[in-house]
């Protein structure tokens, strides 16, 4: 490839603009953490149970977790202590919901929506002030102080 056409080729493509959020609802991307890998528990603790140390459940089947310690946050690089219920511990999309809808999930067949809601690899644990601060947006529009680390 000649010097500079890669940035040739990309300066040719045009940039749509985002969609809005008409019509985007939680629910369109599946009841939240499903249990799409079939094991009894719902991907937001299969994630706690992966990412946590020292992990207490409520259960049996280790499935509902109670409390544990992320030892290290991908957003502050702190170890942080959970708690059900009351914890500043929160599992961020990379990519937010919302963002998706408004850049083509609106358009997505359900079932590969509710896979993007509760795909485990990609969701970063972390503090939750942190995560919530894109508000909707996507990983290009997350602000420098709070990528992760």
């Amino acid at each position: 490839m000649p010097p500079g056409s890669a940035r040739s080729a990309l300066d040719s493509l045009a940039v749509k603009r985002p969609g809005t959020k008409d019509g985007y609802a939680r629910d369109r991307f599946g009841s939240a953490w499903a249990d799409t890998d079939g094991n009894g528990c719902g991907t937001r603790d299969d994630i706690l149970k992966r990412d946590l140390r020292g992990t207490a459940f409520r259960d049996a089947k280790k499935c509902v977790v109670v409390s544990g310690t992320l030892p290290k946050d991908p957003y502050t690089g702190k170890s942080l202590r959970y708690q059900r219920g009351r914890s500043t511990v929160d599992i961020d999309h990379v990519v937010a919901l919302s963002g998706a809808w408004r850049t083509g999930a609106r358009q997505w067949p359900a079932r590969k929506r509710v896979a993007l809601a509760n795909d485990p690899p990609p969701l970063p644990q972390g503090h939750g002030r942190c995560p919530l601060c894109r508000a909707g947006g996507n990983p290009t529009e997350a602000p420098a102080r709070f990528t992760a680390k």
